[in-house]
């Protein structure tokens, strides 16, 4: 049912549309002109309050006020002794005693039902008409969503088109890369083998040296011990009297060669004949004359 309507609704728009038909437009009513006749009409209704009679009246601060109405104008009023002006009295007060006021109340509320009437007629139309306009725009948007549709297809076609050659491309490019790594690859590990091997000979050659270095230190203690302790080795050989105090100085003042070294060196090379010719005469005083002989033989083999 809701397609029929669609239906014979979109076959409506598309014959106004082909013969031009267009709606009428109602003009605006003049409301001034309007007011001023409803102003009118309602002053022939109102009745105003009998003079003389008495009556109670409301002022907009507050307060009653009753007395013999006496006289009344377009904007006052005369209760008593007291004049009232409109503007002080409340707008149901203004509504019974001024005819001005009254008419312009009713003549207000019978517009603004009009005018409400008016627009709301309007508004009516409005909503008719927009949605005339609406179902033309929605016919439009299908045939257009239809063409979008057609165009999506076709550009989906090309886009495959033109990926399928972008994917071969990069494949291209991407086989030139591995190619180009390959290479690059293979000249790294020819370089890592000639750095390997490089670094290896100088290994060998780091290690060379520092066994020679080794070797040459442990000659170089070997000789130098039996140096440092030549000036005992010349004490003890020579049967020095004083080696005990060579010996001592070679070992605590003779670190690097230095001067207890030359000392103990010069001490242990010094002459000890008068030492040995003065044991010698001790000895030849203190024993006896046969065994003189003897004591120079032993003297001789020991010298030698």
């Amino acid at each position: 049912m809701k397609k029929l309507t669609l239906a014979i609704l979109v076959g409506l728009i598309m014959v106004l549309k082909s013969f031009s038909i267009e709606p009428e437009t109602e003009l605006e009513p003049n409301w001034k002109t309007k007011y001023k006749e409803a102003k009118q009409e309602a002053l022939t209704t109102f009745k105003p309050p009998v003079i003389g009679k008495r009556i109670r009246v409301i002022r907009c601060i507050g307060g009653e006020y009753t007395g013999i109405l006496k006289l009344i104008q377009t904007s006052s009023v005369k209760i008593g002794y007291v004049t009232f002006k409109a503007k002080q009295l409340t707008p149901n007060t203004q509504f019974v005693l001024f005819a001005d006021y009254y008419a312009s109340q009713i003549a207000n509320e019978k517009i603004t039902q009009e005018r409400s009437n008016y627009k709301e007629r309007k508004r009516k139309e409005l909503r008719e008409a927009e949605e005339l306009r609406e179902s033309i725009r929605l016919e439009k948007e299908r045939k257009i969503q239809e063409r979008i549709a057609k165009d999506k297809k076709e550009l989906q076609l090309k886009q495959n088109t033109m990926e399928s050659m972008r994917l071969e491309r990069e494949k291209k490019i991407q086989n030139k890369k591995e190619r180009y790594q390959y290479l690059e690859r293979s000249a790294s590990n020819y370089n890592n083998v000639f750095e390997q091997k490089r670094n290896n000979q100088t290994d060998r050659i780091i290690d060379q040296t520092f066994n020679y270095t080794i070797i040459a230190i442990v000659i170089g203690i070997i000789i130098s011990i039996p140096i440092f302790f030549l000036p005992t080795f010349i004490a003890i050989k020579r049967d020095h009297p004083n080696k005990a105090p060579i010996i001592v100085i070679n070992l605590l003042l003779g670190g690097l060669f230095g001067i207890g070294w030359v000392v103990a060196l010069a001490w242990s090379v010094s002459n000890i004949n008068k030492d040995k010719t003065i044991n010698n005469n001790n000895v030849n005083g203190a024993c006896n004359s046969n065994n003189t002989s003897n004591i120079r033989k032993k003297y001789i083999l020991k010298k030698k």
